[in-house]
């Protein structure tokens, strides 16, 4: 959660374990029939996802530090 979250972000974490849960417990529910085992693969697809698009997290901060 703290890599989906962000690093240096409490709530980032908090929300991205909620959102984590939730899509895993949606995704089972409505997909467990349709393709068994998907659901312990959803949360490395989310995670997969959402650091290909924000590197940083959902909540962390980009910095630049220069030397």
């Amino acid at each position: 959660m703290a890599i989906l979250g962000g690093f240096d972000s409490v709530p980032g974490a908090v929300v991205a374990g909620l959102l984590i849960g939730l899509i895993e417990a949606f995704s089972q529910l409505y997909l467990e029939s349709l393709l068994p085992g998907i659901t312990q693969a959803i949360p490395f697809l989310i995670v997969l996802l959402v650091l290909l698009f924000r590197p940083y997290g959902l909540f962390g901060q980009h910095r630049i530090e220069r030397v």
